[in-house]
């Protein structure tokens, strides 16, 4: 039972000269619900930024920062050097190795790309969000119908940020942290992020591709940090029936690069299962008037996993339909339509190309485009 304890005036749109403002719940404080948070509260919006847990804390994730991500994150007052000076761990890149069946496709970038472990990266925007006003409360929120039902006199909104807990699972994933030796760690890999699809790892019959990705995350003492990661589409998981970590550590031994790393690796982190929720042709982005967020609407890039961009992106342009609305629908009309202008061509795009990433002839040019994609 959420137990925050509200004043007992009225709260539906308090009107400060020509502009309304409202009392917002925003569930789950990761990016996409901190982005949300920031822009409401900093137009005056009284925002709770509601998270299960205390910042910061750790996300499985791939860590992967595109500079689309930034270029997103600059309207929260985020830049490189920004993230540079509060990070303790972050590593640049400007191009990036995809593969496919072994079969390596060189992309290099006119703008640099960061990764930081999540554990950090969250924590930035995280505090971003309270700086700008939101007001945060600890608390574990499963049924968030539940939650609209008994606090529908306190919120005029509610937004759903919970992540993958929220969107509709439909690829699993896997990663460890290496550290090896920069020296050990050779320079054609240093500025890249390397994503392989493995024919072993995905399934024609399904239509799906799995992959491995190792993206270099922070450089201490010449000690190299490396997020090295799988993901499978659940139904490939499932229909394999095997046990994930030891197929994971089978895999990476056996892998033309990944085993290559792993003779040099001087010490191995945890292995973390997480499930994610990517896109959908027919994502609802909203739902019994809780609107919904990142990983929440099932916003996450079907090919590379990527979802840090969108996640960040929904929360301005939901905050943006909150703020040009009179009502909860016209917010939905108009956060659709910044979600069929900004998102739904592209998720779309993604998808067809994940189904056709199969077929030879077409493969080099999807590649090609999948790397430009990513940016």
């Amino acid at each position: 039972m959420f137990k925050l304890k509200f004043k007992s005036r009225s709260v539906h749109k308090i009107v400060k000269g020509n502009f309304k403002m409202a009392k917002i719940a925003v569930v789950g404080a990761g990016p996409s619900g901190s982005s949300t948070g920031y822009h409401l509260a900093k137009n005056g919006h009284h925002v709770t930024l509601i998270d299960k847990e205390s910042f910061p804390r750790d996300k499985a994730c791939g860590d992967g920062i595109t500079a689309k991500a930034v270029r997103a994150l600059t309207k929260m007052g985020i830049d490189y050097e920004y993230l540079k000076k509060l990070a303790s761990e972050y590593y640049l890149w400007n191009s990036s190795i995809i593969s496919y069946y072994s079969q390596e496709y060189h992309q290099e970038y006119s703008d640099w790309s960061i990764c930081i472990p999540r554990y950090i990266f969250d924590n930035i925007i995280y505090e971003k969000a309270i700086d700008a006003g939101c007001i945060h409360h600890q608390q574990s929120v499963t049924n968030i119908s539940q939650f609209r039902s008994n606090f529908k006199h306190e919120f005029d909104y509610i937004v759903d940020a919970r992540g993958i807990f929220a969107g509709e699972c439909n690829v699993i994933g896997i990663r460890e942290y290496w550290t090896l030796p920069i020296e050990l760690f050779p320079h054609y890999y240093h500025y890249n992020i390397q994503v392989y699809l493995e024919q072993e790892l995905g399934s024609q019959e399904l239509g799906s591709n799995g992959y491995l990705w190792i993206f270099p995350v922070g450089l201490n003492d010449k000690l190299l940090k490396i997020n090295v990661g799988l993901g499978l589409s659940l139904k490939d998981y499932e229909r394999r029936g095997t046990n994930l970590i030891r197929f994971f550590d089978e895999f990476v031994v056996r892998h033309h690069v990944a085993g290559k790393f792993l003779d040099n690796v001087v010490t191995r982190t945890r292995k973390k299962v997480y499930p994610l929720a990517t896109t959908k042709w027919n994502n609802k982005i909203y739902e019994n008037n809780i609107f919904k967020v990142g990983d929440a609407a099932n916003l996450t890039d079907p090919v590379t996993g990527e979802g840090i961009h969108n996640a960040i992106a929904s929360g301005f342009y939901l905050a943006q339909a909150i703020n040009m609305s009179e009502d909860i629908e016209s917010v939905k009309i108009n956060y659709q339509k910044f979600y069929q202008k900004y998102f739904q061509k592209k998720l779309r795009t993604r998808l067809l190309q994940e189904k056709m990433l199969s077929l030879p002839v077409l493969r080099n040019f999807l590649l090609y485009k999948i790397g430009k994609l990513s940016k």
